[in-house]
Protein backbone atom coordinates (compact mmCIF):
# COMPACT_ATOMS: atom_id res chain seq x y z
CA UNK A 1 0.00 0.00 0.00
CA UNK A 2 1.05 3.59 -0.45
CA UNK A 3 2.81 5.09 2.57
CA UNK A 4 0.90 7.31 4.91
CA UNK A 5 2.25 10.53 6.39
CA UNK A 6 3.21 8.89 9.73
CA UNK A 7 5.43 6.46 7.78
CA UNK A 8 7.50 9.48 6.70
CA UNK A 9 7.56 11.71 9.80
CA UNK A 10 10.45 13.79 8.45
CA UNK A 11 8.00 15.32 5.97
CA UNK A 12 6.23 17.18 8.76
CA UNK A 13 7.34 20.78 8.69
CA UNK A 14 9.08 20.30 5.31
CA UNK A 15 10.31 23.47 3.67
CA UNK A 16 10.68 24.43 0.00
CA UNK A 17 13.88 23.28 -1.65
CA UNK A 18 15.93 26.34 -2.58
CA UNK A 19 18.96 26.75 -4.82
CA UNK A 20 21.17 29.12 -2.88
CA UNK A 21 24.64 28.19 -4.12
CA UNK A 22 26.39 30.39 -6.68
CA UNK A 23 29.76 30.87 -8.32
CA UNK A 24 29.45 34.65 -8.46
CA UNK A 25 32.81 35.40 -10.16
CA UNK A 26 31.90 32.96 -12.95
CA UNK A 27 28.49 34.59 -13.40
CA UNK A 28 30.04 38.05 -13.62
CA UNK A 29 32.65 36.82 -16.10
CA UNK A 30 29.96 35.24 -18.26
CA UNK A 31 28.06 38.55 -18.38
CA UNK A 32 31.21 40.44 -19.35
CA UNK A 33 32.18 37.84 -21.96
CA UNK A 34 28.75 38.00 -23.55
CA UNK A 35 28.98 41.80 -23.62
CA UNK A 36 32.33 41.81 -25.39
CA UNK A 37 31.02 39.35 -27.96
CA UNK A 38 28.43 41.80 -29.22
CA UNK A 39 29.39 44.34 -31.87
CA UNK A 40 30.17 47.94 -31.01
CA UNK A 41 27.07 50.10 -30.94
CA UNK A 42 24.61 47.20 -30.81
CA UNK A 43 21.78 47.31 -28.24
CA UNK A 44 23.00 44.05 -26.71
CA UNK A 45 26.19 45.63 -25.39
CA UNK A 46 26.23 46.90 -21.81
CA UNK A 47 26.01 50.66 -21.40
CA UNK A 48 28.94 52.32 -19.62
CA UNK A 49 26.82 52.53 -16.46
CA UNK A 50 25.93 48.84 -16.72
CA UNK A 51 29.57 47.92 -17.27
CA UNK A 52 30.50 49.78 -14.08
CA UNK A 53 27.69 48.04 -12.21
CA UNK A 54 28.80 44.58 -13.36
CA UNK A 55 32.42 45.41 -12.51
CA UNK A 56 31.73 45.40 -8.76
CA UNK A 57 28.41 46.49 -7.23
CA UNK A 58 26.35 43.70 -8.80
CA UNK A 59 28.50 40.91 -7.37
CA UNK A 60 28.66 42.64 -3.98
CA UNK A 61 24.87 42.88 -3.87
CA UNK A 62 24.39 39.20 -4.72
CA UNK A 63 27.06 38.24 -2.19
CA UNK A 64 25.29 40.19 0.58
CA UNK A 65 21.98 38.64 -0.38
CA UNK A 66 23.30 35.09 -0.20
CA UNK A 67 25.12 35.74 3.07
CA UNK A 68 22.11 37.26 4.82
CA UNK A 69 19.95 35.05 7.06
CA UNK A 70 16.71 34.06 5.37
CA UNK A 71 14.61 36.31 7.59
CA UNK A 72 17.03 39.19 7.04
CA UNK A 73 17.15 39.23 3.26
CA UNK A 74 14.37 41.78 2.99
CA UNK A 75 16.76 44.27 4.60
CA UNK A 76 19.47 43.86 1.94
CA UNK A 77 19.43 47.07 -0.09
CA UNK A 78 18.66 46.56 -3.77
CA UNK A 79 20.92 48.68 -6.02
CA UNK A 80 18.87 51.03 -8.15
CA UNK A 81 20.37 49.82 -11.46
CA UNK A 82 19.61 46.16 -10.79
CA UNK A 83 16.10 45.59 -12.15
CA UNK A 84 16.35 48.12 -15.01
CA UNK A 85 19.47 46.33 -16.25
CA UNK A 86 17.92 42.88 -15.86
CA UNK A 87 14.78 43.92 -17.73
CA UNK A 88 16.79 45.49 -20.55
CA UNK A 89 19.14 42.53 -20.98
CA UNK A 90 16.36 39.93 -20.87
CA UNK A 91 14.68 41.88 -23.65
CA UNK A 92 17.84 42.53 -25.69
CA UNK A 93 20.03 39.44 -25.40
CA UNK A 94 19.49 36.33 -27.52
CA UNK A 95 18.44 33.18 -25.70
CA UNK A 96 21.82 31.48 -26.17
CA UNK A 97 23.53 34.20 -24.11
CA UNK A 98 21.02 34.30 -21.28
CA UNK A 99 22.51 31.76 -18.84
CA UNK A 100 24.26 34.28 -16.53
CA UNK A 101 21.23 36.58 -16.55
CA UNK A 102 18.85 33.76 -15.65
CA UNK A 103 21.24 32.65 -12.93
CA UNK A 104 21.37 36.19 -11.56
CA UNK A 105 17.57 36.27 -11.47
CA UNK A 106 17.59 32.90 -9.68
CA UNK A 107 19.60 34.47 -6.86
CA UNK A 108 17.50 37.63 -6.92
CA UNK A 109 14.37 35.55 -6.31
CA UNK A 110 15.62 34.94 -2.77
CA UNK A 111 15.05 38.64 -1.94
CA UNK A 112 11.39 39.11 -0.93
CA UNK A 113 11.02 42.40 -2.81
CA UNK A 114 12.58 41.10 -6.01
CA UNK A 115 10.64 37.87 -5.59
CA UNK A 116 7.42 39.87 -5.86
CA UNK A 117 8.77 41.77 -8.87
CA UNK A 118 9.67 38.55 -10.66
CA UNK A 119 6.18 37.26 -10.02
CA UNK A 120 4.57 39.56 -12.56
CA UNK A 121 7.11 41.70 -14.43
CA UNK A 122 6.10 41.62 -18.12
CA UNK A 123 9.70 41.00 -19.25
CA UNK A 124 11.38 39.14 -16.37
CA UNK A 125 8.31 37.64 -14.76
CA UNK A 126 7.30 34.00 -14.47
CA UNK A 127 4.96 33.96 -17.46
CA UNK A 128 7.47 35.61 -19.78
CA UNK A 129 10.38 33.39 -18.69
CA UNK A 130 8.41 30.14 -18.92
CA UNK A 131 7.16 31.15 -22.36
CA UNK A 132 10.70 31.84 -23.54
CA UNK A 133 12.74 29.12 -21.83
CA UNK A 134 10.28 26.41 -20.80
CA UNK A 135 9.42 25.15 -24.28
CA UNK A 136 10.32 21.63 -25.35
CA UNK A 137 12.87 22.98 -27.84
CA UNK A 138 14.71 25.03 -25.20
CA UNK A 139 18.18 23.77 -24.28
CA UNK A 140 18.58 21.74 -21.10
CA UNK A 141 20.64 24.46 -19.38
CA UNK A 142 17.81 26.97 -19.85
CA UNK A 143 15.23 24.61 -18.37
CA UNK A 144 17.60 23.80 -15.50
CA UNK A 145 18.15 27.44 -14.47
CA UNK A 146 14.47 28.28 -15.02
CA UNK A 147 13.39 25.42 -12.73
CA UNK A 148 15.88 26.52 -10.05
CA UNK A 149 14.62 30.09 -10.35
CA UNK A 150 11.03 28.89 -9.92
CA UNK A 151 12.09 26.84 -6.89
CA UNK A 152 13.53 29.98 -5.30
CA UNK A 153 10.32 31.89 -5.92
CA UNK A 154 8.67 29.45 -3.49
CA UNK A 155 10.78 31.07 -0.73
CA UNK A 156 8.05 33.71 -0.42
CA UNK A 157 4.73 32.16 0.72
CA UNK A 158 2.67 34.74 -1.18
CA UNK A 159 4.43 33.85 -4.42
CA UNK A 160 4.09 30.14 -3.69
CA UNK A 161 0.33 30.56 -3.48
CA UNK A 162 0.35 32.67 -6.64
CA UNK A 163 2.34 30.02 -8.53
CA UNK A 164 -0.18 27.30 -7.70
CA UNK A 165 -3.11 29.40 -8.89
CA UNK A 166 -5.42 27.40 -11.15
CA UNK A 167 -4.16 29.03 -14.34
CA UNK A 168 -0.47 28.51 -13.48
CA UNK A 169 -0.01 25.33 -11.45
CA UNK A 170 -0.26 22.90 -14.37
CA UNK A 171 2.21 24.99 -16.37
CA UNK A 172 4.74 24.78 -13.52
CA UNK A 173 4.08 21.07 -12.95
CA UNK A 174 4.42 20.33 -16.67
CA UNK A 175 7.84 21.98 -16.69
CA UNK A 176 8.95 19.96 -13.67
CA UNK A 177 7.73 16.71 -15.21
CA UNK A 178 9.51 17.41 -18.51
CA UNK A 179 12.83 17.66 -16.66
CA UNK A 180 12.42 14.20 -15.10
CA UNK A 181 13.02 12.57 -18.48
CA UNK A 182 16.24 14.39 -19.36
CA UNK A 183 19.62 12.66 -19.26
CA UNK A 184 21.56 14.90 -16.86
CA UNK A 185 21.05 14.20 -13.14
CA UNK A 186 21.14 17.88 -11.98
CA UNK A 187 18.36 18.67 -14.46
CA UNK A 188 16.22 15.79 -13.16
CA UNK A 189 16.94 16.96 -9.61
CA UNK A 190 15.71 20.46 -10.45
CA UNK A 191 12.50 18.98 -11.83
CA UNK A 192 11.97 16.90 -8.68
CA UNK A 193 12.69 19.93 -6.49
CA UNK A 194 10.15 22.03 -8.37
CA UNK A 195 7.48 19.32 -8.04
CA UNK A 196 8.32 19.02 -4.33
CA UNK A 197 7.75 22.74 -3.80
CA UNK A 198 4.45 22.61 -5.66
CA UNK A 199 3.40 19.62 -3.58
CA UNK A 200 4.03 21.48 -0.32
CA UNK A 201 1.89 24.42 -1.43
CA UNK A 202 -0.90 22.81 -3.42
CA UNK A 203 -4.23 21.63 -2.00
CA UNK A 204 -3.73 17.90 -2.35
CA UNK A 205 -7.38 16.95 -2.56
CA UNK A 206 -8.53 19.66 -4.96
CA UNK A 207 -5.85 20.42 -7.53
CA UNK A 208 -5.54 18.66 -10.87
CA UNK A 209 -1.78 18.89 -10.40
CA UNK A 210 -1.69 16.14 -7.76
CA UNK A 211 -2.51 13.11 -9.92
CA UNK A 212 -0.40 14.42 -12.82
CA UNK A 213 2.65 15.00 -10.61
CA UNK A 214 2.32 11.76 -8.67
CA UNK A 215 2.07 9.59 -11.77
CA UNK A 216 5.16 11.25 -13.25
CA UNK A 217 7.12 10.91 -10.00
CA UNK A 218 6.19 7.25 -9.62
CA UNK A 219 7.33 6.51 -13.17
CA UNK A 220 10.56 8.46 -12.68
CA UNK A 221 11.38 6.66 -9.43
CA UNK A 222 10.99 3.24 -11.03
CA UNK A 223 13.74 3.97 -13.55
CA UNK A 224 16.01 6.40 -11.64
CA UNK A 225 19.54 5.16 -10.91
CA UNK A 226 21.12 8.26 -9.34
CA UNK A 227 20.88 8.26 -5.53
CA UNK A 228 20.64 12.04 -5.05
CA UNK A 229 17.89 12.25 -7.65
CA UNK A 230 16.08 9.32 -6.02
CA UNK A 231 16.12 11.16 -2.69
CA UNK A 232 14.61 14.27 -4.23
CA UNK A 233 11.99 12.29 -6.14
CA UNK A 234 10.94 10.55 -2.93
CA UNK A 235 10.71 13.83 -1.05
CA UNK A 236 8.64 15.28 -3.88
CA UNK A 237 6.27 12.34 -3.76
CA UNK A 238 6.00 12.63 0.00
CA UNK A 239 4.94 16.27 -0.28
CA UNK A 240 1.79 15.18 -2.13
CA UNK A 241 1.09 12.34 0.30
CA UNK A 242 0.76 14.52 3.38
CA UNK A 243 -2.86 14.37 4.52
CA UNK A 244 -3.82 13.29 1.04
CA UNK A 245 -6.03 10.21 0.80
CA UNK A 246 -6.51 10.88 -2.91
CA UNK A 247 -2.75 10.88 -3.45
CA UNK A 248 -2.36 7.55 -1.67
CA UNK A 249 -5.19 6.07 -3.70
CA UNK A 250 -3.50 7.16 -6.93
CA UNK A 251 -0.31 5.33 -6.00
CA UNK A 252 -2.30 2.22 -5.15
CA UNK A 253 -3.87 2.22 -8.60
CA UNK A 254 -0.36 2.48 -10.07
CA UNK A 255 0.73 -0.52 -7.96
CA UNK A 256 3.53 1.65 -6.63
CA UNK A 257 5.35 0.42 -3.52
CA UNK A 258 6.82 3.59 -2.12
CA UNK A 259 8.20 1.75 0.92
CA UNK A 260 11.04 0.57 -1.32
CA UNK A 261 12.36 4.13 -1.44
CA UNK A 262 11.49 5.50 1.99
CA UNK A 263 14.88 4.58 3.40
CA UNK A 264 16.61 6.53 0.64
CA UNK A 265 14.73 9.77 1.30
CA UNK A 266 17.18 12.02 3.09
CA UNK A 267 15.47 14.51 5.43
CA UNK A 268 18.48 16.81 5.20
CA UNK A 269 18.00 17.63 1.53
CA UNK A 270 16.63 21.15 1.87
CA UNK A 271 19.09 23.63 0.39
CA UNK A 272 21.16 23.11 -2.74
Amino acid sequence: AAPTAPAMPWLRGARPILYEGAQLPMIMKAIRDAHTGFGEGTPERLTPAEEAFVAGPLEEFLKRLLAAPKDGRVGVAIPEPFMPMMVRLVGAWPANKMLPILDTLRIAALHPTLNQTLRQDPTCGVTALISRFGEAASPSWAKLILARLLCNLFSLPETAQWLIGSERVLTVVTLGIALLDLTTAPVRQAGASLLHNVGLAVSREEEDATPVALKALAMALKKETDLDTTQLLMRAMGAYLLDGEMAQAILQTLDFRASKWIGAANPNVVTI
